[in-house]
Formats: structure tokens, C-alpha cells, sequence
């Protein structure tokens, strides 16, 4: 991964931190929350829906999971579509009891994640992360 992006990642998760210090303790969880949903959000959306993540069976797409203090290692078996919504809702009960302060995981197991992120010398890489990151920090005013 290049060294750009880990940067944006830092001062993200700088301006992110700052903000949430502003906030009363009460609020920070739903904030938090918030950013994991929108960047679930953000990372799933379709090519064919204005986002950046190929479909060709759904599989990958399928297989974004969010969690609290420790990420997943499971992969979603293969099934038919999930929607949106779908997905979103899948994870909502997830972060329902999240410690304010635990880390949240965004992760995806499938085996071919890295080559559609990043490419490989016969496809384009698609940059499903690094563009829900710039999408998500893009909703929050400074």
C-alpha cells in the first residue's frame, strides 16, 4: 500500500478524533457509529450505482463485515445479492452494543479482495477502500 494513503489514513483518523473530542462522551459512540456505517456505506456501493465496487457475482461485495474490538474471519457463503440495505442491517445489531471507545473493524475475507483493490497486471484496480475513506472524510465538515 502506498505510503499516501496510509498517510490520508492517519490524518483522517486525526480530524476524526479532534472532532469527537468536541463532542460530549454520550455522543461520541453515535458518532463513531455513524462514520462506520457511512464508510460501510460508501464502500459498498456498486459501480452501477455511482460507487466504485465491481459486481460481478456479489460475493466480495457481500462479504464487507463490520465488528467491535477484535475484526471477523469469517467469509459469508456464496449466496444471491444482498442489497444495500441488506448489508447495512446485517451490522446495525453488531455496533448496538459497542463500548464507545472500542475499536471498529471494516474487513472483507474473501481471498481476491487485494487484487480487486489494488490490480493486478490484467485489471484495473478498482480502490473500493481508499475511495469510500475520501467519500466518507468528504461528509464531515471540518
Amino acid at each position: 500500500m502506498p505510503t499516501a494513503e496510509i498517510e490520508n489514513l492517519k490524518e483522517f483518523r486525526t480530524q476524526v478524533r479532534e472532532f469527537a473530542d468536541r463532542l460530549l462522551i454520550k455522543d461520541v459512540g453515535t458518532f463513531i457509529r455513524a462514520i462506520a456505517f457511512i464508510l460501510l456505506k460508501n464502500v459498498i456501493a456498486a459501480e452501477d450505482k455511482g460507487g466504485s465496487h465491481p459486481v460481478k457475482t456479489g460475493h466480495a461485495r457481500n462479504n464487507w463485515q463490520l465488528s467491535i474490538t477484535v475484526p471477523k474471519s469469517s467469509i459469508i457463503p456464496f449466496e444471491t445479492e444482498l442489497s444495500d440495505e441488506q448489508i447495512e442491517n446485517r451490522e446495525e445489531s453488531v455496533l448496538g452494543t459497542a463500548d464507545v471507545f472500542a475499536t471498529i473493524w471494516l474487513v472483507n475475507n474473501v481471498n481476491y479482495i487485494g487484487f480487486l483493490e489494488n490490480g493486478t497486471k490484467k485489471i484495473k484496480p478498482f480502490k473500493m477502500l481508499a475511495k469510500a475513506l475520501a467519500a466518507t472524510a468528504d461528509e464531515f465538515p471540518e
